[in-house]
């Protein structure tokens, strides 16, 4: 799949171990978990793993973005997830020992950790704390799934635009820099696959935006200018 295997980060010195749930992991278990762990590096457009094919491991992000999406039955993409540093991607397969229900694919050059579903779940089977945390990250999932239903049944795709430009931010805003405009480097395509749409109408839709002072554009990059009229366009009132 034009992976490339590279040296392992000992996860007790892994950077995004904080933002995963391996942060609740021991420290003999890390150490463990580093020896078993084969990381590879995706280029953008590459794919981690296809829909239909049987997990034997666990993929966890070390850095970059992938997007997780199936195709409907005229061959339409859609795309279910997106995920960044230091989350999962197939695990409630592994979990429920079925087929994958979709294809990972970078959407930017990624480092992945792939670790052996034996091992995975020997942590699981043994570490209470762990094993609750995961059983909330299952709980949160379910509850953006039913969210995702509510949204495409009664939001406009004006509405379902401007969340899905907020919950992009939320998700990959870095905090650690000095405060800085976000820059949206994804496809009009891969926008219009996250919302359910045609890409013609994203770009119709940003050019809205733009033309009332909420985004930018710097090429291809959307740069977020004003949040609070994203919230009231998408009508998330938190």
């Amino acid at each position: 799949m034009g992976m490339k295997a590279v040296e392992n980060t000992p996860c007790q010195f892994c950077k995004s171990r904080k933002e995963s749930l391996f942060n609740f992991c021991t420290a003999d278990e890390l150490e463990h978990l580093t020896g078993v762990k084969i990381c590879q590096t995706f280029k953008k457009g590459q794919i981690i793993f296809l829909e239909g094919s049987r997990p034997s491991g666990l993929h966890c992000i070390n850095f970059g973005k992938i997007k997780l999406s199936r195709l409907g039955p005229e061959g339409k993409e859609k795309i279910i997830r997106l995920a960044g540093s230091g989350e999962w991607v197939g695990y409630k397969a592994l979990i429920a020992n079925l087929p994958y229900s979709a294809t990972a694919i970078a959407l930017e050059d990624v480092s992945v950790c792939f670790i052996p579903s034996t091992d995975f779940m020997y942590v699981l089977q043994h570490n209470q704390e762990f094993q609750t945390m995961f059983t909330q990250l299952l709980c949160r999932n379910l509850s953006e799934a039913e969210n995702e239903t509510v949204d495409i049944a009664y939001k406009s795709v004006r509405e379902r635009l401007a969340e899905a430009l907020l919950l992009l931010k939320r998700k990959f805003y870095d905090n650690e820099l000095p405060k800085h405009d976000f820059v949206i480097n994804m496809t009009r395509e891969d926008l219009a696959n996250l919302i359910g749409t045609a890409k013609e109408t994203v770009i119709r839709l940003l050019s809205d935006f733009k033309d009332e002072g909420i985004v930018e554009s710097q090429g291809r990059k959307i740069v977020l200018k004003d949040e609070e009229a994203l919230i009231r366009i998408s009508e998330l009132y938190d």
